[in-house]
């Protein structure tokens, strides 16, 4: 297990586009075979310890190239070592970011890559690394980037890199990119936390279901009729949470009965035993392992920017009142165990009262879904509120260190609301960067106006004057 802190890099991409040549630059010294256009890496995985002039350690591990015959094997096998790598308690022992390469003179990166890129960003960040840039025009570049965020998203980050001192029929190439990468890299640690750390909050919200312990405590009651369709009902719902079965769900009334119960009295035990302090404690703990380690990085130790959206959306949760719900579906039940006995006392004319049994019934079913509905949502507000958060804890970390170097170089002055203290220069430079504002950045630098104590008013002035600029 790493305890002094570290971030482990799978780098990877079709053969021949200069990934043992980009890790050779990164190190300095040609540690890796490299070839024209041949697959050179022979292993899955070719570990590579590198550290910084900074004392900062990379793990970085070299790939065979992927092609389109061998893209689901050399998933599965990507996929499996990021697994292995997930299941430590240890942040600084997991994968934290994918470079993928992709060679600039190809022009066009192919479907599979971009199929196999946006995988890799359900559990990794991934950084494109342009690579062989010396080897095509400016304008060439652009383009290329241009369509990669088309294709993949317009959130990739793609750096231009390139890893030999050549001198070509275009002139004398210099190595380029290196520090870039290995900043943007710190990102990854962030945006892994956010993947797996709200999963690991919202996990004990909602918590898979455990067959074994349904299947040993069936009541006496139900266990004849309830047995035969066991194993069917284990193998169909076997991969769905407590919430995923209760919005799913479609079975016989006394599977439905049993089942519910089981389900809602789950849901509100995990809800109840949700400590806030403690979760929010070992955050604060993970928060400042990662601050210490990136002064190593950047030479400066950030404060701990801290602010309270992700915390209401988990007290919202906490909050959710699913007592009340379940009298009321309780409620419901007795109210159909008497709808049914009136149409077994009516020999004749059923009509009215099956109307009457179907009616609560649907409603019986429509306010279970609706619990597991409105309990999905906040859980996914949650997520986004906690990804957020983290996404400007890391851009803030590698950014403010540069903005203490810019303030005195640029004008700070706003007439509206005068001289612009270091956290209006931080939103303003931030803004500055964040060019055909999308949806998700300005909410982005909503939030962030938030957290840097910035009101709304002046935030629209800084904007505006941004905007002038």
């Amino acid at each position: 297990m790493t305890e002094e802190g570290q971030l482990n890099i799978i780098i990877t991409g079709k053969s021949g586009v200069g990934k043992s040549s980009f890790l050779n630059y990164v190190a300095n010294k040609e540690v890796f075979e490299t070839g024209i256009g041949q697959p050179v890496t022979q292993t899955y995985f070719e570990k590579f310890e590198f550290v910084s002039d900074k004392s900062v350690k990379y793990i970085l591990y070299d790939t065979k190239g992927i092609e389109p015959d061998t893209t689901s094997e050399f998933r599965q096998e990507i996929f499996n070592k990021i697994n292995e790598c997930d299941k430590s308690s240890n942040i600084f022992d997991w994968i934290h970011t994918v470079y993928y390469c992709f060679a600039a003179p190809s022009k066009r990166i192919e479907d599979f890559e971009i199929k196999f890129i946006k995988q890799l960003q359900e559990k990794v960040s991934v950084l494109i690394l342009l690579t062989k840039v010396d080897m095509v025009s400016q304008n060439d570049i652009e383009a290329i980037k241009n369509q990669i965020k088309k294709d993949i998203g317009h959130d990739v980050q793609v750096i231009s890199v390139c890893s030999v001192d050549i001198v070509t029929r275009r002139g004398k190439s210099e190595k380029v990119g290196k520090e870039e990468v290995l900043r943007a890299s710190f990102l990854g640690l962030w945006n892994k936390l956010a993947k797996k750390r709200s999963q690991i909050i919202t996990n004990r919200i909602t918590t898979y279901i455990d067959w074994d312990v349904i299947q040993s405590n069936l009541p006496i009651d139900y266990e004849d009729v309830m047995i035969e369709n066991f194993e069917d009902l284990r193998h169909k719902y076997n991969k769905l949470n407590i919430v995923q079965y209760l919005q799913e769900i479609s079975i016989d009334d006394i599977w439905d009965q049993y089942m519910y119960d089981y389900m809602l009295n789950e849901l509100k035990k995990n809800i109840d035993a949700l400590d806030l302090k403690l979760i929010w404690q070992a955050n604060k703990d993970i928060y400042i392992k990662i601050f210490d380690f990136f002064s190593r990085l950047n030479g400066f130790k950030p404060d701990v920017i801290y602010w309270q959206e992700s915390i209401d959306k988990l007290q919202a949760i906490k909050k959710y009142d699913i007592y009340s719900k379940i009298l009321e579906i309780n409620k419901l039940k007795q109210e159909i165990k008497e709808a049914k006995i009136k149409v077994d006392d009516c020999l004749f004319f059923k009509d009215k009262e099956n109307t009457e049994l179907n009616y609560i019934n649907n409603q019986y079913h429509r306010n279970i879904k609706a619990i597991a509905t409105e309990i999905q949502q906040l859980i996914t507000n949650f997520i986004y509120s906690y990804n957020n958060e983290l996404k400007l804890y890391g851009e803030y970390c590698l950014r403010n260190d540069q903005l203490n170097k810019q303030i005195n170089r640029h004008e700070k002055k706003i007439d509206a609301i005068g001289e612009l203290n270091k956290n209006e220069y931080y939103f303003y430079a931030m803004f500055c960067e964040l060019k055909n504002l999308g949806k998700s950045d300005a909410e982005t630098l909503s939030v962030l106006s938030k957290v840097l104590e910035i009101s709304n008013s002046d935030a629209e002035k800084i904007i505006e004057f941004a905007k002038n600029k």
